[in-house]
This record gives C-alpha cells, structure tokens and sequence, in this order.
C-alpha cells in the first residue's frame, strides 16, 4: 500500500477495482484480517471472550490459558531470536548489495 501511494506514477500489470481508493480500502480490510488473526493465534480466547463466545482451553488445547499463551510467546520469541541472528549474518551480503548498487 506504501508503494503505491509514494509511486503512484508506475505502471502496474494489474487494476484494481475502484482505482487507488478501492487499493487502499482493500489493503485496510486486509490489514484489519490480518490484525484480528494475529490477535486470534497469539491471546487464544480473547475474540471469543470478547464476543460472550465459552472458550475452553483445556477443552480446545489440554492445557490452562497461561500455559498456552507461554507456549505462543516462546514460539514467537524463538522466531524472533533467530530471525535478529539471520540478520546479523547477512550483513556482509546487504553491504555487497548497497556496493553493486552504486556502480
């Protein structure tokens, strides 16, 4: 959506219905789908709680809320730990990058 808004002069091998407007509104639905599954997958239960919807963990998952949510949050730590290494690693290869770039 970025992109499109700073280069809105580029010509694309597509069109979107309802032309920039239309992009934009379906990037937000997008985003907002996006943003309600994250919330979905990393708090279990709290749409549900917040829609009066009975969530059972141990019912659902055999395990408490806390453990669960432990479980999510060191999954999501891990991925992050791992990804700042890949990324430290690479910085030999974004410097070669910026130096072909400039020739």
């Amino acid at each position: 959506m970025k992109l499109n808004r700073k280069y809105r002069n580029v010509e694309r091998p597509f069109v979107t219905p309802g032309g920039q407007r239309g992009f934009q509104i379906m990037g937000w639905v997008v985003l907002a789908y996006i943003a309600i599954g994250s919330i979905g997958v990393v708090f279990p239960g709290t749409i549900e709680g917040l829609l009066g919807i009975d969530y059972s963990f141990k019912d659902v998952w055999g395990l408490n809320r806390g453990q669960v949510e432990l479980f999510t949050i060191g999954t999501i730590a891990a991925d992050l730990f791992v990804g700042i290494i890949g990324y430290a690693l690479a910085r030999k290869i974004r410097a070669n990058l910026v130096k072909e770039s400039e020739v």
